[in-house]
């Protein structure tokens, strides 16, 4: 479950990223230039072997600078 699969497009338990901790997983992800974000996909596990995996509680934040951090989207919405 390594923290690359995160964003590699590809599925399976093999290809997947699980947090270390319940309940406290953290990921930054850095881009290399400002660019619109229009949706996050929440995958979960296709083959249908493991069905408790997706988030039920999140919080998404944006930085351009990665010191002041706004939030922009939470399972509070």
């Amino acid at each position: 479950h390594k923290l690359a699969h995160l964003t590699d497009g590809k599925y399976g338990n093999g290809r997947s990223w699980i947090a270390s901790t319940l309940g406290r997983g953290r990921v930054t992800v850095e881009l290399a230039e400002v660019a619109e974000i229009d949706r996050v996909v929440w995958g979960r596990d296709r083959e249908e072997k493991y069905k408790v995996r997706l988030p039920t509680r999140y919080r998404i934040d944006v930085s351009t600078d990665g010191k002041a951090w706004q939030v922009v989207a939470s399972s509070d919405d």
